[in-house]
């Protein structure tokens, strides 16, 4: 089965996270959080409210996990 709609928004917001993370010169930043909340709004239009706390929350657990890493 072929990714829905909202599937594939989802994985084009975490693409966008992910490059901004990649060409950081600070992946440490707590920008990068604040940018998770502030871009995931972009998807408001298309999720209920617990939908993009959903994605803001795995956004966030994925950048943490990744600045763990050294």
């Amino acid at each position: 089965m072929k990714p829905t709609v909202k599937q594939l928004k989802v994985i084009e917001f975490l693409e966008q996270q992910l490059k901004f993370w990649k060409n950081t010169n600070d992946i440490g930043s707590p920008t990068h959080v604040g940018d998770i909340t502030e871009f995931s709004q972009f998807l408001k239009d298309d999720f209920s409210v617990e939908e993009v706390l959903s994605v803001e929350i795995l956004a966030t657990e994925l950048y943490l996990s990744i600045t763990e890493i050294e």
